[in-house]
């Protein structure tokens, strides 16, 4: 059955794949053309091709090639948004080309190769005719980058499996434990006055007070069990402040001292850390400063309030993943691993920094999928690329991996 599978994977086939998908540039909440294109794909593949709406225009790959019903179900989960460009992007980020061993092109890295590795994977197995007993799912999934707004609307309506992959950066590293995250909003609300006037009358500047509320919260202590194998979480990151005249943050009149300050708090969690308890650590911070402070008023909004408008954040708080590395299923990639490279995976547990990152395999396992994270690329902060020979090792990995899961009959 290996040789068989392996003999259906095609380089040039996998190329195109990930050339295609990458020429359509799929920021969070621009995913349909990406998502057409591979449905329309995966469909001349040979896969049972759904495409489940999660937001108006914003739909769902999922593909299905179906086993008897006798064995466990496996799926791949890969998100077709990608990450802003930024701004010291040495190349033309659509410029998609060959360089030697790399392919270049913005998204690739994140993850569009990973995607089309795990895309390429799964036909291989159907191209070889294997005798599956459980389904293999193929699910390219929108809003990754926004809490996971794809991955939780499908297990939402039941598009789930026993096992699987989500082919996310770690540079062939078996990644089975990486961060939570979850984001707040915070307000300071202060009280508007004209500047012509301020000699006149009280005025409370809302950005001024919300330096005070970053601060505190930079400093607070987190309530959690830390993990030695994560000795950077819990992580707070205070971003994207706005600040203005009324809770509309009027900017055109800045002769007004603003009456409203908001900023996006992060907080990437250890496993077991919940929202309830950050916020409660929050309040408790916050008001300290107020008991300090009496012209100090704040407001915490907990998600999905940082997914709304100007902020496009996160609609939904990111679970950690935490599959113990002894799992069958870290056993079967590494053995596959081994067979088509001849050596041993570079890492299993920690990878650093993919680790701190969240995921869509923290929903997945906390819906009771055993899951882990393998894929072809590693985390950058500029140019996106990816090693061809990686992404080729890893869609045999996959492939196999799904394979073997899938042609066991169910205990």
């Amino acid at each position: 059955m290996i040789d068989k599978i392996l003999s259906h994977i095609d380089e040039q086939e996998t190329l195109r794949l990930a050339i295609g998908l990458t020429r359509h540039q799929s920021f969070s909440g621009q995913e349909k053309g990406a998502a057409d294109y591979l449905a329309g794909e995966m469909k001349r593949m040979g896969f049972e091709v759904d495409l489940i709406d999660s937001e108006k225009n914003r739909p769902n790959v999922v593909g299905r090639i179906r086993g008897d019903g006798r064995g466990p179900s496996f799926i791949f989960n890969g998100h077709l948004d990608v990450d802003p460009v930024m701004a010291d992007y040495n190349k033309d980020p659509w410029n998609i080309r060959v360089e030697g061993r790399r392919l270049h092109g913005h998204g690739l890295r994140n993850m569009k190769a990973g995607v089309a590795a795990m895309v390429m994977a799964a036909a291989s197995i159907r191209k070889a005719g294997v005798a599956l007993r459980g389904d293999v799912l193929v699910a390219a999934v929108v809003g990754e980058l926004q809490g996971g707004i794809g991955t939780v609307d499908l297990i939402k309506q039941g598009v789930m499996a026993e096992y699987g992959v989500v082919p996310e950066p770690t540079l062939l590293h078996i990644r089975t434990v990486h961060a939570g995250m979850c984001q707040f909003l915070v307000h300071t609300v202060g009280k508007a006055c004209w500047a012509g006037s301020l000699h006149k009358y009280k005025s409370i500047n809302a950005v001024e007070k919300m330096y005070k509320a970053m601060r505190a919260l930079q400093e607070m202590k987190l309530t959690c069990s830390p993990r030695p194998d994560l000795p950077e979480l819990p992580r707070k990151v205070t971003t994207n402040i706005i600040g203005g005249f009324s809770r509309n943050y009027t900017m055109w009149r800045p002769s007004y001292i603003p009456d409203f300050c908001t900023l996006i708090f992060e907080v990437r969690t250890v496993p077991g850390q919940t929202v309830q308890v950050i916020e409660a650590d929050m309040r408790q911070a916050l008001d300290r400063v107020k008991r300090e402070d009496p012209d100090f008023q704040y407001e915490i909004e907990p998600p999905p309030a940082a997914y709304r408008e100007p902020w496009r954040g996160n609609k939904w708080p990111m679970p950690a993943l935490d599959l113990p590395v002894d799992h069958e299923l870290v056993s079967v990639v590494r053995r596959h691993h081994q067979t088509v490279t001849g050596q041993d995976v570079p890492g299993i547990g920690f990878y650093d920094p993919g680790s701190y990152a969240g995921a869509d395999s923290g929903h997945l396992f906390e819906a009771g999928c055993d899951c882990l994270n393998y894929g072809p690329t590693g985390h950058g902060l500029a140019e996106s690329s990816v090693d061809i020979d990686m992404m080729m090792t890893c869609t045999k990995v996959l492939a196999l991996t799904a394979a073997e899961i899938t042609t066991r009959t169910k205990e």
